[in-house]
């Protein structure tokens, strides 16, 4: 079974939060933790996350920190200038990530 994580459900966020949802809830994996730094705004996706039984998290890093070692795969949808501390952060961690276009704002990060 896929362990996955989520950092982000807002804006683009929406998109992986749809599938991952719905591949959890076919049994493709177990979606086991999400970082989501509006919960206000997010209401009801928050409460559909409790219900599968999703770790909620406001901070990303401590989400990696408990989760270390048991997120295959960590979906980050957020700003550019955040994709590579949270790629990096994530790998550290041992998962592998799915990181939007483009991966990072200069090649330098991207090659970190």
């Amino acid at each position: 079974m896929v362990h996955a994580a989520l950092i982000g459900v807002s804006g683009f966020g929406r998109v992986h939060y749809n599938d991952l949802v719905r591949y959890h809830g076919q049994g493709d994996l177990r979606l086991i933790a999400a970082t989501v730094i509006n919960p206000e705004e997010e209401a009801e996706k928050c409460a559909t996350l409790e219900r599968m039984d999703c770790r909620l998290f406001d901070n990303y890093t401590q989400m990696l920190e408990e989760f270390s070692g048991q997120i295959d795969l960590c979906c980050i949808p957020t700003g550019i200038g955040l994709h590579a501390p949270m790629a990096i952060s994530a790998m550290q961690h041992g998962a592998n990530c799915l990181i939007e276009k483009p991966a990072a704002p200069c090649i330098q990060d991207v090659h970190a």
